[in-house]
């Protein structure tokens, strides 16, 4: 079993290897257009938080199989709220934005398959929720609290850029969140529809990683 886990660990580690490699792909395509706005995009904040929680897993994964040292649990829940938040990124852009955009495959092939797009959309949200739903055995038991912690990045988004967009600080980024360019039902509407994503898909996260862990012994 011992010697099982650890091939998984090294399986982890390659995938997450492979997706700061897609990050950082994605930012020197991008750099030409890298500006302070790009931080108002939930794209971009997932992929960058995913990056970061992707070189510590790395790190500490590494120790672990050198020194048999665990991962530590606050590490778990950083990869954990980075896995809900990318989930959220790739099917919101799948389900919603790519339709919004054009009729259905043009959209999805524009968002989802072009230029850097195709990084942060589909490469790097693919790679490390697989990474940390089936390979990163850690304990992870379901609890209804960690489905709530799960939504805190998706609701603390989503009230932020309403407010944003009502001072006319921001303008978007997305066609949902321009408050003055819809009545205010549909704003409302909107709002408790990202709320309400951002639970199932923290539900779907947790579900699915606590069977994962179980059926291998990791709790």
């Amino acid at each position: 079993m011992a010697k099982n886990k650890q091939s998984f660990t090294w399986v982890a580690i390659i995938l997450n290897v492979l997706t700061v490699a897609m990050e950082l792909a994605w930012i020197l395509i991008y750099k030409e257009r890298m500006k302070l706005e790009m931080l108002t995009m939930f794209t971009n904040l997932s992929n960058l938080v995913c990056a970061v929680s992707c070189i510590l897993y790395v790190v500490y994964a590494s120790r672990k199989i050198d020194k048999g040292k665990e991962i530590p649990s606050w590490l778990v829940t950083f990869r954990f709220l980075s896995t809900v938040c990318m989930v959220m990124t790739s099917l919101t852009v799948g389900l919603i934005l790519s339709f919004m955009e054009s009729p259905f495959p043009e959209g999805h092939i524009r968002l989802m398959l072009s230029g850097y797009l195709l990084f942060v959309h589909t490469i790097c949200p693919i790679l490390s929720s697989v990474s940390f739903l089936f390979f990163e055995k850690d304990t992870f038991p379901f609890k209804w609290r960690t489905v709530l912690k799960g939504m805190i990045p998706v609701v603390g988004y989503a009230v932020v850029s309403v407010l944003m967009n009502l001072f006319r600080l921001w303008d978007g980024p997305y066609p949902f969140l321009k408050v003055y360019d819809q009545p205010i039902w549909m704003s409302f509407a909107w709002l408790l529809i990202l709320m309400g994503a951002g639970f199932v898909f923290s539900l779907g996260v947790t579900w699915i990683k606590s069977i994962a862990c179980r059926n291998t012994g990791a709790g």
